[in-house]
Formats: C-alpha cells, structure tokens, sequence
C-alpha cells in the first residue's frame, strides 16, 4: 500500500485497511480483489455500511450513465469517486456541463488524480477524454450506497454510438389535466442528430 509491504496473504485470504488518507496505491505480486467500505455512522459519524467492487484499470471506461436515488428515495448527499489520468481532468464533464476539478489530489506515483464531485439526484451522465474509473455512493443518517458506475468486462468490447433522450414529463402534463372522462393525447416528436449512416430504431415506455 503506497509503495510498502503490508501483508503477505495466501488464496482466499484477506487483508484490510482502514483508508486514513485522499488515496492509496494498492499493488500486489499476483492478481487480487479489491473492496472498498463505508463503515457507517457508528464508526465514521455518518452514513450506514455499504460495500463496492473497484474495477481494474483496464475495465474502465469514458463514458458512464449511472442513477442514484431520488425523490422520496432521495438521500441528503450523493457524490462520484473519479481516479482520472491527470492529463484528462480538463475533458471531464458531468451532463454536458465541466466538472470543478481543483480539488482532485494527484496519486503518487502514478499519472492519475483522484477527486469527490457532488451530484444531483437522479440521471447521471459522466465523460472525458480518456477512461477513468467511476465510483457512486451516498448516505443519510443510518443509510447509504456505494457501487462502481460500470466496467468492459468482456474483451474487445465495443460501445455502440447512441442517442440517449430522457422525458420529463412534467413539462407536457401542466396545463393538460387528466380529466374524468376522456382521453387527452399528447405527441412526442424525436429529432435525429449524429451519424446518419446507420438505422436508428425508437423505443418508448409508459409508466
């Protein structure tokens, strides 16, 4: 851990730590599994216990859609755990909009940083330039979460280009009450914007 030997551990075996700094290079002579904890407020003065897988750097990717809960599941803060090649920090974007990354800490000896971002509840769609590895949690009083954003985990995996539109329909139905009898129609009209080159299918749910 951070360039010293901690531990000598055999198959199955484990080894923990408590994380007392901004980050920690984890290196080992054999391939390993890596879990990160939240300990929960009884230990750490907030939040509940929770438990995520950490990817490997050759499973991450650039480009991530992740949720995290909302409205009466809505927890009092939510946040993103990047590690992030140094390089790409300026590319990072956070639903089309730049994220603040002045307070992402370089990992020594290594060429990447690391860094917390706070979110909104909700649909999340996170990007840069080069892949990065993505972390989800959040945590109230005796509650929270904690989850990897995704992973390639097949090789050679390829991610199609596609059109993503989410509808909120908030914006259609004011004005345009239900009613007690009847029907009351509403369209919705998708514009095409990208490559034209291959078919694009359309699919909608009602809920």
């Amino acid at each position: 851990v951070n360039g010293e030997t901690v531990a000598t551990i055999g198959v199955g075996e484990t080894y923990n730590f408590v994380l007392s700094e901004a980050s920690a290079l984890i290196t080992t002579s054999q391939p390993a599994f890596v879990a990160q904890y939240l300990q929960g407020a009884d230990t750490a003065g907030e939040g509940d216990p929770a438990m995520g897988f950490v990817p490997g750097q050759n499973t991450w990717l650039s480009s991530y859609f992740v949720a995290n809960p909302a409205e009466d599941r809505a927890l009092a803060q939510n946040l993103l755990n990047i590690v992030i090649p140094t390089e790409a920090l300026g590319t990072l974007e956070l639903n089309g909009e730049p994220v603040d990354t002045s307070n992402f800490l370089a990992v020594d000896g290594t060429d990447l940083s690391v860094g917390n971002v706070d979110v909104p509840d909700g649909l999340l769609q996170i990007e840069a330039a080069d892949p990065f590895q993505l972390m989800l949690f959040g945590f109230d009083s005796y509650d929270s979460y904690l989850t990897f954003g995704g992973a390639s985990f097949a090789s050679g995996i390829v991610i199609p280009d596609r059109e993503f539109v989410y509808i909120d329909n908030a914006g259609f139905i004011e004005g345009r009450g239900e009613g007690d009898s009847g029907q009351t129609d509403f369209v919705f009209t998708v514009q095409r914007s990208g490559p034209t080159e291959s078919e694009v299918t359309v699919d909608y749910e009602i809920s």
